[in-house]
């Protein structure tokens, strides 16, 4: 999926009203939302609760844009999320570029883990506010992160901003070890884990 544009929301693609969706052994690149969220992928469910889940195996996405133009606009370059759980297995979100979330912007509207990654790399997406790799907004967002995990190389105007928790959220690393959590908000952490 790829050189294509939006007015609004999904550059890439756009999906309402599932409360499930999977992409696997997928390219989505080279997407734009011009006045909208997720330049590559933009999701939102039709009622959300614990089943919401957006699953992304072995894909790219990258040199994806939301452009800011007007409030609640320009979040997530790559992937926007809202109300979903998102589980990454391996892959690559790389050179994405946004206003917030670079990468990925995460907007769970409840207290869910709403980002589990076991493998992959998010790397050298740019933000112009916070989170050049992931932006989790919302009330207790969280990340678990197990198997080799690289979250690296993002920045936000220039400096090194690769996750930001906009709330008191967790970074579990491993399988679920709250023993291993970093208080947040952590706007230029390097996250490199291989457990």
């Amino acid at each position: 999926i790829t050189d294509n544009t939006a007015k609004n929301n999904g550059g890439g693609i756009a999906v309402a009203g599932l409360n499930a969706v999977s992409i696997k052994d997928s390219v989505i690149t080279n997407n734009t939302a011009e006045a909208g969220n997720g330049g590559g992928v933009w999701i939102s469910p039709s009622t959300v609760s614990t089943e919401c889940s957006f699953e992304i195996e072995n894909a790219t996405i990258s040199g994806n844009k939301a452009v800011k133009n007007g409030s609640s606009t320009g979040l997530g370059g790559g992937i926007y999320l809202y109300g979903f759980k998102l589980k990454l297995k391996g892959g690559r979100i790389e050179g994405n570029e946004a206003y917030q979330g670079g990468g990925i912007y995460l907007n769970p509207n409840s207290a869910y883990t709403v980002m589990q990654m076991s493998d992959g790399i998010i790397s050298g997406n740019t933000a112009t506010s916070n989170g050049g790799g992931v932006y989790q907004s919302g009330s207790i967002p969280s990340m678990i992160l197990g198997g080799t995990v690289r979250i690296t190389g993002n920045s936000c105007n220039s400096a090194k901003n690769n996750v930001y928790l906009s709330s008191s959220g967790i970074i579990m690393v491993g399988t679920g070890d709250a023993g291993n959590g970093v208080s947040a908000p952590q706007s230029g952490m390097d996250v490199g884990v291989n457990v």
